[in-house]
């Protein structure tokens, strides 16, 4: 995408020139996007929404040219107006509550209408398609610009040095140059512009998301869940892309049918992988971050079993075997091939009291099936499993 002469305010507004840098066939996609990142950060962004929403739109624009998966591909606008306000919302420190807004990325995913997983894995694909670091200057808020200390380096003859602590004329000749966002010797920021979209798209010098540069097709893997200790068997059989464990994690809960309502954790041979925040109480082995962890990585040191923990006082034990490998595709679904078995409830008391539920339910001579049967469904059924209803709700989980 070539910088369109417009963008310097003169000849049309801001966002005309937006409209003008994305092709009459991505328009709609592109207002879509924009409509829910505007409507977002109006709700929920304040006082910085115009801001956020400025960037927004501008990274919108970027995204939506030709060859892009964001045109090209089938997920929903608003699981890309989610990746777009997270990538941003990363860079300027959007769930560190010390700052002000603050979203963590379970509410914002939600304000879009998405799952996280799904948000989480547009951002990734944003963020490696246009190389978006964190602390980037070009994605960081105008009001905020002066603060980052990544406006100021630069660097010469193998040397950092920061804009700040050089001669004027050269902090002038880097103004001049578009590099800093306004000369320090002259004193403080000047003041913030009435129009924040004006602003950043001056800023603009970021190349677009183009076909060679967009994420590669990815493998997908087939992998068989399995609960422990409980019977009916309860298992699952599922095709999912490549994806950190942190995804899998939310596929999981989904396919299994649980709530995700407690602390997890997978584990490979004597390596544990954790959710940031979770204390590790060190239990022999040190655990690593669990998003910094991909099944493909897996794949390749040999792994073919995991096991996943849910809720450490039940102790839900999970097996998860990886049986297949399919090859690199542009196609993002997660599907159910095959299953059995309802998910038992939660905070039953895990396998064993699992077992004691329902032999209760089922038996109306067992001592408490009319205490279970208060508040559990009279047609439960632990054989019960449909996959068509499973796969519905799976439809669309990666692309929104």
């Amino acid at each position: 995408m070539s910088q369109p002469t417009a963008w310097d305010g003169q000849e049309a507004t801001a966002a005309t020139a937006l409209r003008q840098a994305v092709k009459p066939d991505h328009q709609a996609r592109f207002s879509a996007i924009v409509g829910c990142i505007v409507a977002v950060c109006a709700k929920y962004l304040a006082p910085l929404g115009d801001e956020y929403a400025a960037l927004g739109q501008l990274l919108a624009a970027l995204c939506c040219q030709e060859g892009s998966p964001v045109v090209e591909g089938r997920a929903k606008p608003e699981s890309w107006a989610a990746g777009i306000l997270w990538t941003i919302g990363s860079v300027n420190f959007l769930s560190d509550r010390s700052f002000q807004p603050t979203m963590t990325g379970k509410e914002l995913a939600a304000a879009c209408g998405v799952s996280e997983a799904t948000m989480q894995a547009r951002c990734r694909d944003i963020r490696d398609g246009l190389d978006i670091q964190q602390l980037d200057p070009r994605w960081t808020l105008p009001s905020r610009i002066g603060d980052n200390p990544m406006t100021w380096m630069f660097e010469t003859n193998g040397i950092i040095l920061d804009f700040r602590d050089a001669p004027r004329d050269v902090q002038a000749e880097a103004y001049e140059a578009g590099l800093i966002p306004y000369i320090p010797a002259d004193g403080a920021a000047p003041p913030a512009e009435a129009n924040p979209l004006a602003t950043v798209l001056r800023r603009y010098a970021s190349s677009p998301l183009t076909a060679d540069e967009a994420p590669q097709p990815t493998p997908a893997y087939q992998i068989k869940i399995t609960l422990r200790d409980v019977q009916p068997t309860v298992w699952r059989r599922l095709r999912v892309p490549d994806c950190a464990l942190d995804e899998l994690h939310d596929v999981l809960q989904l396919a299994m049918g649980w709530e995700d309502c407690h602390l997890h954790e997978f584990a490979a041979g004597k390596r544990r992988f954790l959710a940031n925040g979770v204390e590790d109480f060190d239990l022999g082995s040190p655990s690593e971050p669990e998003d910094e962890v991909w099944l493909s990585d897996l794949v390749a040191a040999g792994t073919k079993k995991l096991t996943y923990m849910y809720d450490f006082g039940d102790g839900w034990g999970h097996d998860i075997k990886i049986e297949k490998t399919f090859p690199a595709s542009e196609d993002l679904s997660v599907v159910c091939l095959a299953g059995a078995g309802a998910c038992p409830p939660e905070d039953c008391g895990g396998p064993w009291g699992y077992m004691e539920f329902v032999e209760a339910i089922n038996n109306p001579q067992h001592e408490r099936h009319d205490e279970l049967r208060e508040w559990w469904p009279d047609d439960w059924d632990p054989n019960c499993f449909e996959i068509d209803k499973l796969n519905e709700s799976l439809e669309g989980f990666w692309q929104g």
